[in-house]
């Protein structure tokens, strides 16, 4: 028989409150809700409902329209290492629960098992997450022994055979197949954390010092983890004093600050929860381009993060409240303006102050952006008070730029967090509209999942600049050695039809379906910030489409040649 073990997260809890239980195989989706509802301490007084994100596979409880997919449905064929599945009860105060598989082991009971928890139970009707932090005085402790003694008395569940979804219930099964492969990878790629066997937790405690992390180094790892953290050059020691030279050197204050401030909220947690948890699972490669991770944490058997017992000292001393509430200040900047420099190339600093304030609601200069653009050098930066991917600024590129934007308006979404995504590590990823893509590199160039992916996000990279399909395509089978020219014309051909699904430069971070559908319905696409409805049109930079017809550079020429205007009579009355 077996189990799945899973870590049920309160989402929006700071720190967060979580449960870490053990289930068995072959148990319904309401049983599921059943152990939930209980070691969070909710009552059964409103409805529930589970969600599979990238299925978009709706469970509900049963209520009183009928709904009960929840009852006729297994967990097993949606539970499978690194799933993660989104669990909501009190659809009112909406108490979003995140539900991670973090693996599948041997178990032979019939009842669940809390095994680790943080955080105390839950209260009803307080008005959602907000609400609960200011009666959680209130709340009753989590008391795991009584928990457990519960689940094994009182729900010793039967095996459950049902399911209400056929086994090719969605994409087809070599798609299926890809987009779990690609889950993976790009899990790794974002950092997600890898599995962690609480079985054998406690035989591995961190060590004592990074000192004695240095000593299992080679001497060369040691002198390129000083360059790397642009200590001054080390004088000539033994392997044993470089090591203690180098760990007196990270633990100064103001070097570990600056490792702090550089590092990503992501990298901050990770090692927040390394201290927490004693150690945790987490993919190599997340490490190796961390310098918090790779210079201050210990790693064994290339998996298992650990943090020093003296780095973890010097952390809780320097990592106060007021240098948390300035991380925090910078990583919501930094934020607002990676999603700029990804979805516009270019914009103005006080347009994206802007946008900042629309979003949130609190005011901020052009100097602090700026300035966070400062500490991302090789990725942005500033020039005639414009932020800019860093290329732009070669030859004044940026300024060809603008005028291809015209007047367009700027993408913005509805929602910050939607907005806030565009900065984050490949975020347009593989949809029905762009999948064709990479099951052309994997099934037909012979390139595995890694190599695949890296040739899809450079097409979209490419495609977002402005680039064309011929040239895309012509670096892609430059890239897997291939000459065949059927290949070639098969690609354009995919690259073609994704092309209008880009969000591009050129169009401020719009597609060019959208920007058609602005022109042909002549409505104002600005999505309004916030506060711009108060502002004159005269001072207002974030500006509407305009209503006049008009043709684009990207558009098919009018006078019937086939290509775009830009190469065509456009480029003739240049």
């Amino acid at each position: 028989m077996k189990g799945y073990q899973l870590k049920i997260t309160i989402k929006g809890s700071s720190p967060p409150i979580w449960r870490r239980v053990i289930v068995p195989e072959k148990i319904s989706f309401e049983d599921l809700d059943n152990v939930i509802e209980y070691i969070f301490g909710w009552t059964h007084d409103h409805l529930f409902s589970f969600v599979i994100p990238k299925e978009r596979i709706y469970f509900n409880g049963p209520s009183e329209a009928g709904d009960e997919e929840a009852v006729q449905e297994g967990i097993d064929r949606w539970f499978y290492e690194k799933a993660k599945i989104i669990y909501t009860y009190d659809f009112g105060d909406d108490w979003e629960h995140t539900i991670l598989v973090e693996k599948i082991l041997d178990y032979d009971k019939r009842y669940p098992q809390v095994v680790k928890f943080k955080g105390p139970n839950m209260i009803e009707d307080c008005g959602g997450i907000w609400g609960f932090y200011d009666v959680i005085d209130q709340a009753e402790p989590f008391e795991m022994e009584k928990v457990n003694e519960y689940l094994k008395a009182h729900m010793k569940f039967s095996k459950f055979e049902g399911s209400t979804y056929p086994e090719d219930y969605g994409l087809p099964y070599s798609e299926k197949e890809m987009y779990e492969e690609l889950r993976k990878y790009l899990k790794t790629m974002a950092g997600a954390g890898g599995e962690e066997n609480f079985e054998d937790f406690g035989e591995l405690e961190p060590e004592e010092s990074l000192e004695e992390v240095f000593k299992n180094y080679k001497k060369d790892d040691l002198l390129e983890i000083a360059r790397d953290a642009n200590l001054p050059k080390p004088a000539r020691f033994k392997k044993a004093e470089l090591a203690q030279w180098l760990k007196n050197s990270l633990l100064e204050s103001g070097q570990f600050r600056k490792v702090l401030t550089e590092s990503t909220q992501e990298e901050v947690g990770f090692f927040q929860e390394a201290i927490e948890e004693k150690g945790i699972y987490i993919q190599a490669e997340l490490v190796s381009v961390s310098p918090l991770l790779s210079f201050y944490c210990g790693l064994r058997d290339g998996e298992f993060l650990t943090v020093p017992k003296d780095v973890e000292e010097k952390f809780r001393k320097i990592y106060t409240g007021s240098f948390q509430r300035e991380l925090e200040r910078h990583w919501e900047l930094s934020g607002y303006c990676k999603s700029a420099v990804y979805l516009y190339g270019v914009i103005s600093l006080e347009d994206l102050a802007k946008i900042y304030r629309g979003y949130e609601h609190k005011k901020i200069t052009a100097k602090e952006l700026a300035d966070i653009a400062a500490r991302y050098p090789g990725e942005m930066t500033v020039k005639d008070g414009y932020l800019m991917e860093e290329e732009l600024e070669e030859v004044d590129l940026y300024v060809r730029l603008l005028e291809d934007q015209e007047k367009l308006p700027y993408y913005l979404p509805m929602d910050k967090e939607d907005f806030l995504r565009y900065g984050e590590v490949e975020c347009q990823e593989p949809d029905e509209h762009t999948l064709p893509m990479l099951e052309f590199f994997s099934e037909e160039m012979d390139q595995d999942m890694p190599h695949s992916l890296i040739l899809y996000y450079a097409v979209l990279d490419s495609l977002q600049k402005n680039g064309e399909p011929e040239e895309c395509a012509s670096l892609a089978m430059e890239y897997c050695k291939e000459t065949r020219k059927g290949r070639k014309i098969k690609l354009i051909k995919i690259i073609k039809n994704l092309q209008p699904y880009v969000r591009t430069w050129e169009n401020r971070g719009f597609t060019d379906y959208e920007v058609e559908a602005m022109r042909t319905e002549k409505q104002d696409a600005s999505r309004v910030l916030a506060d711009s409805k108060k502002e004159t049109d005269k001072d207002c930079k974030v500006v509407a489409f305009p209503g006049t017809k008009k043709i684009y550079p990207n558009d098919p020429c009018p006078c019937g040649s086939g290509k775009k205007y830009k190469y065509c009579c456009g480029r003739k009355k240049k």
